[in-house]
């Protein structure tokens, strides 16, 4: 799951594109992401995005620190035994909270 700290004037969603090109290679527009989950962490808040596409794009092979980077239904990404504890717990509220 690509994501990082924002920078000073950036919004979350500007955060997201900027860490997606850098972390994936996939360029988006703000159009293209919808909030599916947003949460007050004392110390920065966490944003989940998806991303509404109409095809797959092309992605880095893998990441800077030779990172594993594919697609994963959200179920196969929580079996994954290096994903770390505090982004499972995200997930598992994120998808426990869908339709």
């Amino acid at each position: 799951m690509p994501g990082g700290r924002g920078e000073a004037t950036e919004t979350a969603r500007g955060c997201a594109i900027r860490e997606l090109e850098e972390e994936i290679g996939v360029s988006l527009s703000e159009n293209d992401l919808a909030v599916v989950h947003s949460e007050d962490k004392g110390s920065h808040i966490l944003t989940i995005f998806r991303a509404n596409l109409t095809a797959l794009p092309q992605m880095k092979s893998e990441g800077d620190e030779s990172e594993e980077i594919g697609v994963f239904k959200p179920r196969d990404i929580l079996a994954k035994q290096d994903f770390f504890p505090n982004h499972r717990k995200v997930v598992e509220k994120v998808l426990a909270a869908l339709p």
